[in-house]
């Protein structure tokens, strides 16, 4: 390539490196600029679907970070083939998603779906733990929030309702945290059910 980058000292801080590394970027030209993506993209499978959140807007986007959520909080196919449930894998496609497409809107979708998909879980094996339900309330409270914030639809409505009326007979008080949260959300905006 043209534009040869440098190698950042370990030491420089995060602004002057990304000024280096910004100004060796302007000596590129077009092509070595597509090389460059191109071989981050094949680098591995969240720079693929950074790239192509960031890029390409359309449905198919967002069902990609939905299959990871449900993959790692299934209620079909648990632990099957080593599959382990892991919340922190479902966390993180909320929050890659946020951070490649900005839409607010779709990050809400994914987070009702998070808490969708954790209460099936809870409600077809059982009781999990304290730091599951934790985490299931954090992402509820999150997604209402964003929903004041940045408006929603009937469809979440619908879905975070359905959520609260699951979870009524969960223990560690996850379904008391969420219907008292939803209540009061409800409340605020004097939505009628």
């Amino acid at each position: 390539m043209k534009g040869k980058l440098v190698n950042l000292d370990d030491n420089l801080g995060k602004k002057s490196a990304w000024a280096e590394l910004k100004h060796q970027l302007t000596k590129f030209s077009q092509h070595e600029l597509l090389a460059l993506i191109s071989e981050l993209y094949s680098l591995s499978t969240d720079n693929k679907r950074f790239v192509e959140a960031k890029v390409i807007n359309d449905d198919s986007i967002i069902e990609k970070y939905r299959a990871i959520i449900n993959k790692n909080i299934s209620t079909d196919t648990p632990w099957k083939k080593s599959q382990q449930l892991s919340l922190k894998t479902a966390k993180k496609a909320i929050s890659d998603y946020k951070k490649a497409t900005g839409n607010i809107i779709g990050t809400i979708d994914l987070m009702i779906e998070y808490v969708e998909c954790g209460t099936d879980f809870t409600c077809a094996f059982g009781d999990i733990d304290e730091n599951f339900y934790s985490s299931l309330e954090l992402v509820f409270g999150e997604s209402i929030k964003l929903m004041s914030k940045h408006g929603y639809n009937d469809d979440f409505i619908t879905r975070l309702s359905e959520v609260v009326n699951d979870a009524n007979d969960i223990g560690w008080g996850y379904y008391d945290t969420i219907n008292d949260m939803w209540q009061e959300w409800l409340k605020s905006h004097n939505y009628k059910k």
